[in-house]
């Protein structure tokens, strides 16, 4: 299932309708929050996660942990933590950007 492409498909899914619905907006403060949120799952969410599962299945998750990607299907974990970093670059970049005449 969608479990064999990334560890947490449905984050990947909620990131894929956060930055969807983002876009559709069109403003820069909808961005910053799209993009926040890659650095969010990355760096909060998927830590506390991955703990509970290697906790929970202490056997066979390191193998499936070590084969998987864990938030963006086909993306090595240097390169989640490079798009994290962007991510929160352009929601810095994004929120300073914004202004109240955009944003609603």
């Amino acid at each position: 299932g969608l479990a064999s492409f990334c560890i947490h498909p449905n984050y990947f899914g909620d990131l894929f309708t956060y930055v969807g619905w983002a876009i559709v907006g069109g403003t820069k403060c909808a961005l910053s929050i799209g993009t926040f949120q890659v650095w969010c799952f990355v760096y909060m969410v998927i830590p506390n996660s991955d703990a509970y599962l290697a906790e929970r299945y202490a056997v066979e998750f390191p193998a499936y942990a070590a084969r998987t990607a864990t938030l963006i299907p086909f993306l090595p974990p240097l390169a989640h933590q490079v798009v994290a970093w962007v991510g929160f670059a352009a929601s810095c970049y994004f929120s300073a950007h914004c202004s109240s005449s955009l944003c609603g």
